[in-house]
């Protein structure tokens, strides 16, 4: 099991979530897990993402370093906030509900998650396999 919790280098920055759903424990892949272990630190700090020091990183420098990666991958609009909306539209794909990604994201409201977060096209290619299989299929008598 792997622990952890957030942490400022800021001391005016926000340390708490905005709502209560945001304390949760979650699940990780494993694969991530695996990834995270072979980051252990073996520096004086049990900060997954130390500085070269093994101090926090100041988010300023964060911010720069992964502009600067972005760049250089050719993908300058990409932002920290795109993964999250991947993990909701990746898990919308795989079908769990509004619900369950709306607890795994730590949002209090599935209306948040549906609007901003999960992939608007995944109703129309849901709508569209089912109208084929209707027409494939012909229709029941449920659907008359």
């Amino acid at each position: 099991m792997i622990r952890g919790k957030s942490v400022r280098s800021n001391p005016s920055e926000t340390s708490h979530p905005k709502t209560q759903a945001g304390v949760r424990s979650i699940s990780l892949p494993a694969s991530l897990v695996e990834l995270l272990q072979r980051r252990a630190p073996d520096n004086r700090s049990s900060l997954v993402f130390p500085t070269v020091l093994g101090d926090i990183r100041d988010p300023r420098n964060t911010s720069r370093d992964w502009a600067d990666a972005r760049d250089r991958l050719g993908l300058p609009g990409v932002t920290t906030h795109s993964f999250r909306k991947t993990v909701a539209t990746l898990l919308d794909q795989a079908g769990l509900t509004a619900r369950e990604i709306t607890e795994y994201l730590g949002h209090e409201n599935p209306s948040l998650t549906q609007d901003v977060y999960m992939a608007k096209n995944t109703g129309g290619i849901r709508a569209a396999a089912a109208i084929n299989d209707v027409l494939a299929t012909g229709p029941t008598a449920t659907s008359i």
